[in-house]
């Protein structure tokens, strides 16, 4: 199976600098797999082709999967090529749904003022969950997310890298905090997570 890896050493004139943001996003972009109940995938330009390659593939532990078989390699067709490029000229997130079950996000990966790929949300609106408190939340901070990606403030410049990227994963539990610090949502698991460290107040 292709990695990110194999498809930036290809036909892909990705600079190392811009390489490495890359695989930043990846090592870290489970958690908007999960938040978003959806699929995710990575668009990068094509070197001599006005086409582009699905350069890495998540999958949500959420909920059911968009592409049940391995995709890393595929290139784009015409109708999705146009769309890539004109939101790679555009600069921002476009949604486009093309049938009655199926919604795509596009969302342009940014650094430093530069689009270095297209992230593709693929959300199966016929086998969505049910939506509660839990995943209204979780979708608003997905997209929250999404928009950082599209300004270059997503991921981390100084984050550290190695194993462990990527983990745990949201049904582990998440909290979202306010710029303040203050906790403004916590999950039932994210609740129960705090009480086994011996907090026992109002989360």
């Amino acid at each position: 199976m292709p990695t990110l890896r194999d498809a930036l050493a290809g036909d892909v004139p990705i600079p190392p600098d811009h390489a490495e943001w890359l695989r930043r996003l990846v090592g870290d972009w489970q958690m908007v797999a999960d938040l978003s109940f959806a699929d995710l995938s990575l668009w990068v330009r094509h070197r001599t082709e006005s086409t582009w390659v699905l350069a890495s593939h998540a999958r949500p532990s959420t909920g059911p999967n968009f592409y049940p078989d391995d995709v890393v390699g595929q290139r784009s067709t015409d109708h999705r090529s146009t769309i890539l490029f004109n939101v790679a000229a555009a600069g921002r997130p476009q949604t486009h749904q093309d049938s009655e079950f199926v919604r795509e996000q596009y969302v342009p990966v940014v650094r430093s003022g530069a689009v270095l790929a297209i992230l593709v949300r693929h959300t199966d609106l016929h086998n969505m969950r049910q939506q509660g408190g839990l995943e209204v939340a979780y979708l608003h901070m997905a997209q929250a997310i999404l928009v950082m990606i599209s300004q270059g403030t997503f991921p981390a410049e100084q984050s550290h890298t190695g194993i462990g990227r990527g983990t745990p994963r949201v049904g582990d539990g998440v909290v979202r905090l306010s710029a303040e610090g203050l906790i403004e949502y916590a999950s039932p698991n994210a609740v129960s997570a705090l009480r086994r460290l011996g907090h026992t107040d109002s989360v």
